[in-house]
């Protein structure tokens, strides 16, 4: 087997890993996490941080740690900073017809992002 492949494999293993063990963590303590969640006594950002932990252990940690260890930037996979600006702007501009129908049907008190969430009333 090329040198590559091994490389891979274990870049591989290493996300299935950390991705395991995030969900164990999340299956373990996800009943703690959403009474925590939902005790009013804490600032919102402190209740929605180990909800944030989890998803990023899910999501982004692992993938990190692969590109830390083969020292890689993410701009080798076509993350570029290049009109990052123009881009943010263009997302801002996508969401005003949403934001003014919501306003026109006089449901904007409803678009609350984190509605769904057992963080928000």
């Amino acid at each position: 087997m090329n040198h590559s492949a091994d490389v891979v494999k274990k870049d591989i293993a290493a996300i299935l890993a950390i991705s395991i063990i995030s969900a164990a963590l999340y299956l373990t303590l996800g009943e703690k996490i959403m009474d925590y969640g939902r005790d009013l006594s804490h600032p919102l950002f402190l209740r929605f941080l180990p909800v944030l932990l989890i998803q990023f252990g899910m999501s982004c940690l692992s993938i990190l740690i692969v590109l830390l260890k083969n020292k890689e930037k993410l701009s080798a996979y076509g993350q570029v900073r290049k009109h990052i600006w123009q881009s943010l702007f263009g997302c801002l501009l996508v969401s005003v017809p949403t934001v003014a129908f919501l306003f026109a049907t006089n449901d904007l008190h409803g678009f609350l992002p984190f509605q769904g969430m057992f963080l928000t009333k």
